[in-house]
């Protein structure tokens, strides 16, 4: 037995140093096990050490955004195949790899360019989890999968509104007391971003922004504003 673990080992430790030599676009991971495979835990953690070797914190954001495309691209094509528990396993995957996306762009002080592309991409996981709950509604895919795609869902919007609120506050340090005039170009720009970021919604999206609103997700920003501007 032992000599069978020597034997692993070694093998183990090659296939993660290949993996962490790939470049950041190549970083899908290996394609030969899908969420209902016996190996896909040990993908995953192939694709979780190939982020850890990475050579600084935007190559390793590249490389988590990588995967978590990997993860809906694999729920779209269970879906396809109307395997909704592998589909459902993947969106859990995928969960995983967000909230590790946000410990990166939010703590770990990325730079600006990289954290839009984090939230560039997050609206495009966006669409592709509201396309699936569209299959719901068309009655192409199972009820029962509805409450983790919305999950994911909201989650993800969630992430996108930490993001805004993070430029926002980098908004406000750059600006100082100095540059009020900056910050008054800035609020006259946020209604055109903001119906930019509308018309780019499906209806599942703009339903769960809606859902969020209500439950306050984002009441407590809109209040935070309003007493700064008091302030000034």
């Amino acid at each position: 037995m032992k000599s069978i673990v020597m034997r692993i080992v070694p093998i183990a430790l090659i296939a993660v140093l290949i993996l962490a030599a790939q470049p950041a676009a190549a970083a899908d991971g290996p394609k030969w096990a899908d969420p209902e495979s016996p190996l896909y835990g040990l993908k995953i953690a192939l694709e979780n050490a190939n982020e850890a070797f990475s050579f600084g914190k935007e190559a390793r954001l590249e490389k988590q955004l990588a995967h978590a495309e990997s993860r809906l691209a694999e729920a779209q094509a269970m879906a396809d195949q109307n395997r909704t528990r592998a589909m459902e396993r993947a969106i859990e995957r995928y969960e995983v790899k967000l909230g590790q996306i946000n410990e990166t762009v939010f703590k770990g002080n990325v730079n600006k360019q990289y954290t839009e592309r984090a939230m560039n991409m997050t609206q495009k996981h966006q669409r592709v989890l509201s396309d699936l709950l569209e299959r719901i509604d068309n009655g192409t895919m199972p009820e029962q999968a509805r409450k983790g795609i919305e999950r994911a869902l909201n989650n993800s919007i969630q992430h996108q509104e930490q993001g805004d609120q993070n430029r926002t506050s980098q908004i406000n340090e750059t600006v100082g007391n100095g540059g009020k005039q900056y910050m008054g170009h800035a609020v006259n720009m946020a209604p055109n971003m903001a119906q930019n970021r509308t018309q780019n919604m499906t209806p599942n999206m703009a339903q769960n922004r809606t859902q969020n609103i209500d439950n306050g997700t984002m009441s407590n920003r809109s209040e935070k504003a309003s007493n700064e501007r008091a302030k000034q």
